[in-house]
């Protein structure tokens, strides 16, 4: 016999913008799945990933009527059979009372699971939406405990066999945030975590599945290096931090500029205080130059423009680009100096605020994409310094002064 399962939930948007975030990849992301991929036509596909739950769903939309209904077979990874979700947008009171049905579910011991599942977290599901068009929150983010870690890439078999590291796998930490549980246990920029409570850590996923169900205040056990000497430490959980975004483009801009006025101040002062020479000198085979840390920071600039460019415009995924070694190694090729790529550097800051101040104020209203946008503009200049940090170090190990591992 066939079983469905329905749900509401009222949300403080038009009934246009909430059908948009079922029938967009890039907004699906905000509030359904970790992946999206969706042809928004009927007969079109529709696939949604968790990474974290080691979970996917998989189907095609059979309606597809702006602000007013959409649907989609559905059939999940280990489900018994595919199964059909139907969303009614009505328009109430200023928003939208949203209708979804879950049908076509079957009964039995079979779908107990199943059931059971969807019943719960459909329901999460649909908080999540609400607090995303409302506010800009992502729950499940924010519902998160933090490690404030900056991972940057995943350590494959394949690099450390290439690299001769003394593991096969890990998270590479690009730096960590102040004042959180990652900075208390002396984890830095440069690190590797290779296990999180027991868990090899291979990729975001493995990340998830360490911490689930953890509370802030919660300690996880870490074991990570740092270059090839093994470190075990308690890591105690943080509570998320909210982005405290600017209430306009112009803000967040003017915001920008000062902080990154000051950075460049500081970076300038250090690079007076250099050789040309010094600046061109890896301190170590695998350790980055002066000059790659600022060939890095411009490429991190131009990541960042597409990034923001991305949520502007509802556009799913984006590949990182700044450490990449190619692309690291060709811009000093065509640049040469430190000189010039602080002057590449400077403009690339500059043109990220003037594109900040061309978004549309209609933008602030998408709260998902507006407080994203804040946050990772919050997030430059602090990965910024982490990098000055590390070009000191570089000049003090090529004086003498101190060492840098590779």
């Amino acid at each position: 016999m066939a079983h469905a399962l329905s749900f509401s939930q009222t949300v403080q948007a038009p009934p246009e913008l909430v059908y948009r975030h079922f029938a967009n990849a890039s907004l699906l992301e905000y509030w359904l799945a970790e992946r999206a991929y969706v042809h928004a036509e009927v007969g079109g596909v529709i696939f949604l990933n968790w990474d974290t739950d080691n979970y996917y769903a998989a189907g095609s939309y059979t309606t597809l009527s702006p602000g007013q209904a959409i649907a989609f077979s559905w059939y999940g990874s280990g489900e018994p059979a595919p199964s059909q979700v139907e969303v009614a947008f009505e328009a109430v009171d200023g928003g939208t009372l949203v209708k979804l049905t879950h049908s076509k579910l079957g009964e039995g011991d079979e779908w107990a699971t199943t059931l059971e599942g969807l019943k719960s977290n459909w329901v999460t599901y649909l908080e999540n939406l609400k607090s995303i068009l409302e506010e800009g929150k992502a729950l499940r983010l924010y519902n998160r405990p933090l490690m404030g870690v900056f991972p940057s890439e995943f350590v494959t078999a394949a690099m450390a066999q290439e690299e001769g590291l003394p593991y096969s796998s890990g998270a590479k930490i690009s730096g960590v945030l102040p004042d959180t549980g990652a900075e208390a246990a002396g984890l830095q920029g440069g690190d590797v975590i290779n296990m999180i409570n027991a868990i090899e850590i291979t990729d975001w996923g493995a990340i998830g599945r360490a911490v689930e169900g953890k509370l802030p205040g919660d300690e996880v056990a870490l074991v990570f290096h740092r270059g090839t000497e093994r470190h075990e430490v308690s890591l105690a959980l943080s509570q998320r931090p909210f982005p405290d975004v600017p209430d306009s483009f112009d803000g967040m801009a003017a915001k920008l500029q000062t902080e990154q006025a000051d950075f460049i101040a500081e970076l300038e002062a250090f690079l007076a205080e250099i050789s040309a020479e010094e600046a061109a000198q890896q301190p170590a085979e695998k350790a980055w130059s002066v000059n790659q840390n600022l060939a890095h920071l411009i490429l991190n600039e131009r990541a960042t423009q597409q990034y923001i460019h991305n949520e502007e415009q509802d556009v799913a995924g984006s590949t990182y680009i700044a450490n990449d070694a190619y692309m690291i190694d060709a811009l000093i090729d065509v640049l040469g100096d430190s000189k010039e790529l602080l002057a590449e550097f400077k403009r690339a800051t500059s043109q990220t605020a003037a594109m900040v101040r061309r978004f549309p104020e209609a933008l602030v209203k998408r709260r998902g994409p507006y407080i994203y946008i804040g946050q990772i503009l919050q997030g430059l200049v602090g990965h910024n310094q982490q990098h000055l940090a590390q070009m000191k170090d570089v000049i003090a190990a090529l004086r003498g002064e101190a060492a840098v591992e590779a």
